[in-house]
C-alpha cells in the first residue's frame, strides 16, 4: 500500500527500492498537503513521490523529506534487490 519503486545507483551497484513516503504519512495520519507545507516542498513533488512509480527523487530531496519526518533516509526506502551495475 502506498509504496512506489525507485532505482538508485550507489557505489557501482543498482539498488531497487520502494519509496515508503505515502505509507509513512498514512501511519502518522498526516495528509500530503500538510506535509508539503511543513517540509516546504511543493505539493506536486510530494504527490509524485507518493503516487508516481516512475518518479526518481534526488538524494537531496530524500534528505529533506527524512529530516522533516525526523527519520533516517533508510526508513524511506524498502530495498528489493542489489545487483552490480553493468559497464
Amino acid at each position: 500500500m502506498g509504496i512506489i519503486e525507485a532505482t538508485f545507483y550507489i557505489g557501482g551497484a543498482v539498488c531497487m527500492a520502494k519509496l515508503r513516503l505515502k505509507q509513512i504519512l498514512a501511519e502518522r495520519n498526516m495528509p500530503m498537503e500538510r506535509f508539503s507545507r511543513h517540509a516546504d516542498i511543493s505539493s506536486n513533488t510530494i504527490l509524485q513521490m507518493c503516487n508516481n512509480p516512475g518518479y526518481d527523487p534526488k538524494l537531496s530531496m530524500l534528505n529533506k523529506v527524512a529530516q522533516t519526518l525526523e527519520i533516517p533516509v533508510a526508513e524511506l526506502l524498502e530495498p528489493e534487490e542489489w545487483e552490480k551495475k553493468k559497464a
